[in-house]
């Protein structure tokens, strides 16, 4: 349930343009998060690499399956929700949401930050962009953790090493 309600992430239904080329198509999208964590259990660094493959369906709902590695450890999940819907989970709403005729957008709004995906498609191909915005007033980044399945709070929490790809 929490990656249904949590990555519902990160991350699809058919968009029109897509609906109107393929009954099924799958988007890939990686990335990789680096933070620090100051509570619970500080941690000076951890980093991790992230693989979503996204599947539009042509039916309003999105299927997503996760893998992530976090050091030696690896954490799989899968899931579907339906397009324009919001989950909750501990203080934190979000849901995927048509963005325009070829953007889907991916929105995590968490008690002191917003977690913004975006994936833009042309043609066969594909962009994809992440960012994770402090809340006005606020100096850390609070959110969901999967490896404590609770919250916690970090003094940096970034994206890199983004790419999309249209399968």
């Amino acid at each position: 349930m929490a990656f249904k309600t949590l990555l519902s992430i990160f991350l699809l239904s058919a968009m029109p343009a897509l609906a109107q080329t393929a009954e099924k198509t799958t988007i890939q999208i990686k990335y990789d998060i680096y933070s620090i964590r100051t509570s619970p259990g500080p941690e000076q660094v951890i980093t991790s690499s992230n693989q979503d493959t996204l599947v539009l369906n042509g039916r309003n709902s999105i299927e997503q399956s996760k893998d992530m590695s976090v050091g030696s450890e690896r954490v799989q999940m899968q899931g579907s929700t339906t397009l324009g819907a919001q989950t909750s989970l501990s203080g934190n709403t979000y849901g995927w949401r048509v963005g325009g005729p070829n953007r889907l957008l991916y929105r995590v709004s968490a008690p002191q930050n917003d977690i913004i995906a975006s994936i833009t498609v042309n043609g066969k191909s594909c962009t994809f962009q992440m960012v994770n915005r402090l809340k006005p007033g606020f100096k850390e980044y609070m959110q969901w953790s999967l490896q404590l399945k609770a919250n916690a709070t970090y003094s940096v929490f970034r994206y890199s090493n983004l790419s999309c790809t249209i399968q």
